[in-house]
């Protein structure tokens, strides 16, 4: 819970009724990807190049790191709610503090 930060509440008329909810970002809270032994070969590739670069930008080599990528991304939507919500910005920031190193 120490990791936790809960940056937001707020209140949404449904009806007559009133609902709270309560937004929380957390590291330990999992979300779970599955990839092919091939996929993550070439993800683990292209990231461990883009980590080696000093200018720290990205490059494509080859098709199949961007075919890993949008996968990726797709797995990613159909899990997170948060990249469709109207505070994502919100939600990001605070998620961003979380995983940050600590400077």
């Amino acid at each position: 819970m120490a990791e936790e930060t809960a940056f937001q509440v707020r209140t949404a008329l449904a009806g007559s009724h009133e609902m709270a909810y309560r937004w929380n970002v957390s590291k330990e809270t999992n979300v779970i990807i599955k990839l092919s032994e091939a996929e993550a070969l070439v993800l683990a590739d292209l990231l461990s190049r883009w980590s080696k670069r000093s200018d720290n930008t990205l490059a494509i080599e080859h098709q199949a790191e961007q075919r890993v990528l949008w996968d990726i991304e797709v797995m990613l939507e159909r899990q997170l709610v948060a990249p469709f919500s109207a505070d994502y910005q919100d939600l990001l920031n605070a998620a961003r503090q979380v995983v940050q190193d600590v400077q």
